[in-house]
């Protein structure tokens, strides 16, 4: 299963609105699986925001868009 996230964060570290699911590979696994890693992609920005940003760091990466890609090689 592969997932890739798009999310911007604001100074703070805080995201701009939830991640959006731009790529889920694994079209064989069932719609409850894939539900699942959504939920589970979803609840980890929950859980790990605000991200800790310097006002530099934090000036130069609010608003730009980051993908992010979850891995797992697991078989079903």
């Amino acid at each position: 299963m592969q997932i890739t996230v798009r999310v911007s964060f604001r100074r703070d570290g805080l995201p701009i609105g939830p991640p959006r699911v731009t790529y889920i590979n694994d079209h064989a696994a069932p719609d409850k699986v894939q539900s699942a890693y959504r939920s589970a992609v979803d609840q980890m920005f929950v859980r790990c925001t605000p991200l800790n940003f310097t006002s530099g760091l934090g000036g130069a990466l609010a608003g730009r868009p980051f993908a992010i890609r979850f891995i797992d090689d697991r078989a079903f």
